[in-house]
């Protein structure tokens, strides 16, 4: 069930939550605009709704890194996509709220 583009264990689980909830297999390493930089890429995601989501570890919370995380995100919306990033505490109780937040998101932008 690991993908290639998966960067990390919560990564993974976070895809394989939103699976095994009924959801859409997100896209993995997804940019906001074909040929965007490497570092603008979203963790996963559904392109044809423009959701972005990031799972933000430890690393992420450091300011040079907070940083460069405000650029990227800037990208994505800049294009219109929602971006929604989860942490340490969303894989602590098993993505279950990122999991309904998604699924929220998905069903207002399918309607548009």
């Amino acid at each position: 069930m690991i993908r290639v583009g998966a960067d990390s264990l919560p990564e993974t689980k976070l895809r394989l939550k939103l699976v095994g909830s009924g959801l859409p297999e997100p896209v993995l390493q997804v940019p906001p605009t074909p040929g965007a930089p490497r570092g603008y890429r979203a963790d996963m995601g559904y392109p044809q709704w423009k959701i972005a989501i990031q799972y933000d570890g430890g690393v992420h919370f450091n300011p040079q890194r907070a940083r460069e995380d405000q650029r990227r995100d800037n990208a994505f919306l800049a294009q219109g996509w929602l971006v929604l990033r989860f942490n340490r505490e969303d894989f602590r109780d098993g993505f279950r709220e990122a999991v309904q937040q998604i699924g929220a998101a998905i069903r207002l932008r399918a309607q548009d």
